[in-house]
């Protein structure tokens, strides 16, 4: 056995492959961080089995690797049951097969009975019921006996009729759990409730789903009792949790028992107070909202004690605590999904049973999910395509097809589950800035959308169960179908081990591809037998024989036969590969070899063109080849797929036959290809933006762009693609084409929801730019990093990069973008209500001669803004006019919304309600499917409400703006949407409501250094403090809110106070 040092080297090198940091580890397995860290570090000798068991699922090992794991833990783990969940048992660290319905009921309520007797008679009612065999003594001891054996022997038979399990054999997860509950409850006793927290945690991470799923024991007696006692638990750690701020840990349990018991008082009072934790009391409020409705609709109750409490906590404690702590930043994994099925293959043969397995097992009342696993290459997407295209065909999944390859392939790592989600959410009509930060709730919203519809989702490619948990829909109408290349344990799952084709399937398939030929089953066998009844290389062979008419079976199977590589399956493909590549043109052999070099595995005509210098006409034509000689797939009509299989050949053939200089040049055309096209999309879409002209001459051939559309349709598709080759670019230290490509394709992180992961390509492409010198690629990269990080509400991450790109252009080096540069500058600080900041950059551009009508136009919309906040709404709204017609000259369609929201909220300061009303309509309508400035309307719109005296609509809106402003990255400042409300409330009469959301947003604004909205905070708290003739209170923060308008340069008596004096 090796040494701590040893177990914890391992599972450090495990979590590393997978690309999991300690913190997504200990998530992923149900453990605590202190878990992982403890093991990595060697702090134990021997883990408990429960934390091996965690670890194994958690890191996704094959059986080999699980066993290594538990030698180094202190051994083979024996045996163990686990009820809480669909039944499994384990043996030696490996799962076990338990056989049929009626072996899982006995050894079920064996575990239930945790050594105690189960009585023949109780035996014989669970697994038979009332439909009992004639000898079901006979019956019954039969079942034991294999159950015994499953057992490693711990089943004992107890004279007079019964049996029960032998706990020192056998192992049960309820004693698990329930141990780490009392170690629990011990460690809280004793003062230490971060321990508690940690063991609670452990202990409820036991439970999978209900107890037994699928063995319809939900009325023996001691499974309801574990679901009471589960119901307890949570909320004891829910009450354990809150008292050291550990509030969002606890957050997903408590959903999950409220899903299960939607009218448990005690778990949503918990919810509610974990909520507030987080920051989130717009959510809180409505999760007490709708157990009140509950109450009253079902039960004609009023909320009890423990819900009127947690309401009052609601009222009187505002948060403290971040809204979303930060997590360790892990390079993005960008993934894409389709609305659609890839086409069915014509040339299908075979796999009759297979199919007919797949509709037996669709068609249970209990099918949710079906797993296909099998080797590489085997079939298994063809298969799940074959059926899904059946089930189409036979009315089945109307309503929706949903296709995503999650990489699951050791060339790749697998796709995030969240990237996943963020692209699934976009195709069910969720626009980018509405989809949530956090992965529970990107699922709940994903399941939520899918309700009621009829649909198919095929995850292709899939790891790990953890990866497969976020994106199951668990609607009885939407079939999930999964393929892998590993043995997937998924609670509800139904299981297809594809394995090789048989015999006459293989035969039929390589007559069938290989066309007319003489029989010659002997040959034709030997062939079979080489390719390992593999249909890929059934596929390659039989082309061989396709594009040879003198070839004959016997001179295929000798060739194969007498190849100098092994005759292992990996060799006789490796060998199937290099006769396909030999079998190709000139054309088509560069063609191949240089996807190599391909940033991404899909490919279009365009861009393979640019890798070998073809025309894209002609690199179509040869793309459609090589999807007939099998070498890759088709997507759509122009787009293709390099198969996993040919990865690591292609490679291979470029080092063969390539130089690097001959490399680097092809690398070199695929980048100004992207490069120029960017350029001219984004010159279509912002005809007027400056541009940089490209290092390089521009390519032989261009894409057209007939339509502003048109544009902006090719930057969503090939978003990914230019992320992957500006970061390429970067890699190959060609400094002008990072930045520059990064520059033109920055538009997608808008149409995609992807500003994640451009924000990881900026800072790539600004490390190269840096290590080059290359002051402007920095000043523009920072400028937009800036931007980025703006927009998405990282405030004081955005003033670090504008404060060194204003650094880059002080010296007027670059003039040009300089002015853009400041012109963001003054945006961000009118935002964050530094005015004098905003104000001197406001005349200090003025003073600059320009023809940027982008720039012009951002900084008049910035002055509208400062304007407005120091009292002088008139100038304000002409500011904005003169904006609105420089972006109409622009055409710069996006910000048009955003000077409307500016311009009513500039008309409703100057009384103007019909004309402000009519700009947030317009910008709301103008702003579909840009859900920020669906946003900020929405909060104007409610202000507008507010100042009218329709406080319920009011109320309503500024919710909504709340909500959206704190499960959102976006442009909408949390704290000004707070006080905003905390101010309707107040007008409304509502002080104590106000009062405790003014607290909340006080500390909101602090904490993003939003200086005017910490002056409104005060402001409003004095005001507040005044009504309640708390005059110590009020003075103290009335000195507070006139230091800050002072310093913000803000005439407070004629702008604040006349604006949200609430009526009396």
């Amino acid at each position: 056995m090796g040494g701590s040092g040893e177990l914890g080297a391992l599972v450090r090198n495990f979590r590393r492959r997978a690309g999991r940091t300690q913190v997504g580890l200990a998530e992923l397995a149900g453990v605590s961080i202190g878990v992982v860290r403890d093991v990595e570090q060697g702090r134990v000798r021997i883990p408990r089995a429960q934390t091996v068991r965690a670890l194994v699922t958690g890191l996704g090992l094959t059986e080999m690797e699980a066993a290594r794991l538990w030698s180094l833990a202190g051994g083979g783990g024996g045996v163990r049951i686990e009820l809480l969940g669909p039944l499994r048992v384990w043996s030696n660290g490996r799962l076990v097969d338990v056989g049929s319905a009626a072996q899982r009921a006995v050894v079920g309520l064996l575990g239930l009975g945790l050594g105690e007797v189960v009585r023949a008679e109780e035996l014989a009612e669970g697994v038979w019921g009332s439909a009992r065999p004639e000898s079901v003594d006979g019956s019954l001891r039969s079942r034991v006996s294999r159950v015994r054996g499953l057992l490693d022997n711990g089943v004992r038979t107890v004279p007079g009729g019964g049996y029960r399990l032998d706990l020192d054999r056998v192992a049960v997860d309820i004693t698990d759990f329930r141990e780490g509950v009392r170690r629990a409850r011990q460690l809280h006793a004793a003062g230490d409730p971060d321990g508690a927290c940690t063991e609670f945690g452990t202990a409820l991470g036991l439970w999978r789903g209900e107890v037994l799923a699928g063995l319809e024991m939900t009325a023996h007696p001691t499974v309801a009792a574990l679901l009471a006692e589960w119901q307890r638990v949570i909320v004891e750690y829910a009450k354990a949790a809150t008292e050291i701020g550990r509030h969002i840990e606890v957050v997903p349990v408590l959903r999950r028992l409220i899903a299960a018991e939607p009218l448990q008082e005690s778990a949503h009072a918990a919810l509610m107070v974990a909520l507030v934790g987080c920051g989130q009391q717009a959510t809180a409020m409505e999760v007490f909202t709708d157990i009140r409705r509950r109450l009253a609709q079902e039960l004609g109750a009023d909320p009890g004690p423990e819900l009127r409490a947690a309401q009052e906590h609601l009222l009187h404690h505002p948060s403290k605590s971040e809204v979303h702590p930060a997590m360790p930043s892990v390079p993005p994994v960008t993934v894409r999904a389709y609305n659609h099925l890839p086409p069915d293959v014509q040339d299908f043969v075979g796999r009759e049973p297979q199919l007919r397995q797949l509709w037996r097992q669709t068609t249970k009342e209990d099918a949710r999910a079906v797993i296909i696993h099998g080797m590489p290459g085997i079939g298994k997407t063809r298969l799940a395509v074959r059926f899904a295209q059946q089930r189409q065909e036979a009315g089945y999944d109307r309503d929706l097809s949903v296709y995503v390859d999650l990489r699951g392939n050791a060339d790749h790592p697998p796709a995030d589950p969240s990237e996943v989600l963020i692209s699934v959410l976009r195709l069910l009509d969720v626009a980018p800035e509405h989809i949530p930060t956090t992965l529970a709730e990107r699922a709940a919203l994903f399941r939520q959308r899918l309700a009621g519809r009829r649909a198919l989702i095929l995850l292709d490619n899939a790891t790990h169960e953890h990866h497969l948990t976020p994106l199951l829909p668990q609607h009885p109408d939407t079939l999930v179908l999964i393929t892998s290349r590993r043995a997937i344990s998924l609670d509800g799952a139904h299981q297809l081990h594809l394995t090789e084709l048989s015999s006459s399937d293989a035969q039929a398939m390589l007559a069938k591809h290989a066309g007319t030929r003489e029989t010659h089953d002997r040959a034709a066998r030997r062939i079979i037998n080489l390719c390992g009844h593999h249909p890929h290389a059934i596929a390659l062979a039989a082309d061989l024989l396709r594009t040879r008419p003198s070839w004959t079976l016997p001179d295929l199977a000798h060739r194969l036969t007498h190849t100098p590589n092994p005759l292992t399956e990996l060799a006789t493909l490796h060998t199937l590969f290099d006769l396909s590549y030999h079998d190709l043109t000139p054309t088509q052999q560069h063609t191949l070899r240089h996807l190599a070099l391909h940033p991404t595995q899909e490919i279009t005509p365009e861009s393979a063109a640019a890798l070998t210098g073809l025309q894209p006409d002609q690199a179509h034509a040869v793309l459609e080849q090589l999807t007939h000689h099998h070498l890759l797939t088709t997507i759509t009509s122009r787009r293709y797929h390099l198969h996993n299989l040919l990865t690591h050949y292609t490679q291979t053939l470029v080092d063969q036959h390539e130089t690097p200089i001959q490399q680097h040049l092809a690398t070199t055309r695929l980048l100004a290809y992207y490069l120029h096209t960017a350029s001219k999309a984004m010159r279509v879409l912002y005809p007027t933006r400056w541009c940089p002209e490209p290092p390089f001459e521009p390519p032989q051939w261009t894409v057209e762009f007939e339509s502003f559309e048109d544009s902006y349709r090719w930057l969503a598709t090939e978003s990914a693609a230019l992320a992957e080759a500006a970061k390429l670019a970067s890699k190959e230290n060609l400094v002008t084409h990072a930045w520059q490509l990064v520059y033109a394709s920055v538009e997608c992180a808008f149409l995609d929801g992807s500003t994640e992961i451009w924000t990881h390509v900026h800072e790539t492409a600004i490390d190269a730019t840096m290590a080059a010198g290359d002051r402007l690629g920095e000043l523009v990269l920072r400028t937009h990093l800036g931007n980025l990080h703006a927009v998405r509400g990282n405030n004081l991450a955005a003033r670090r990069q504008l404060d060194r790109a204003m650094e880059l252009a002080s010296n007027d080096e670059y003039p040009e973008f300089a002015r853009r540069t400041m012109a963001v500058c003054c945006w961000l600080n009118s935002r964050l209500g530094r005015l004098r900041e905003a104000a001197s950059y406001a005349e200090r551009l003025a003073q600059r001669p320009s023809t940027d009508l982008l720039t012009d136009g951002i900084v008049l919309t910035a002055a509208g803004r400062y304007l407005q906040k120091l009292g002088r709404p008139a100038q304000a709204a002409d500011s904005l006019r003169r904006a609105m017609a420089l972006f109409e000259q622009a055409r710069e369609y996006n910000s048009e919304p955003v000077v409307l929201a500016e311009l009513g909220e500039a008309y409703r300061l100057l009384g103007e309600y019909s004309a402000a009303a009519d700009c947030f309509e317009r910008a709301l309508a103008n702003g579909a499917g840009f859900q920020w400035i669906e946003m900020f309307s929405t909060l104007r719109l409610g202000v507008t409400y507010r100042a009218l005296g329709r406080h319920a609509e009011a109320i309503r809106h500024l919710w909504q703006a709340v909500r959206d402003s704190q499960l959102t990255l976006t442009m909408i400042s949390a704290a000004e949407s707070v006080v905003d409300l905390a101010i309707a409330y107040g007008m409304s009469g509502e002080l104590d409501t106000a009062k405790h959301l003014l607290r909340q947003g006080l500390d909101l604004a602090t904490q993003a250094g939003e200086r005017y909205e910490e002056a409104r905070a005060h402001d409003r708290l004095a005001w507040v403090a005044e009504s309640t003739d708390d005059y110590p209170t009020a003075q103290v923060h009335r000195k507070q809110a006139d230091e800050l308008f002072q310093e913000l340069g803000v005439l407070a008596d004629s702008y604040v106070h006349t604006e949200i004096s609430p009526a009396s």
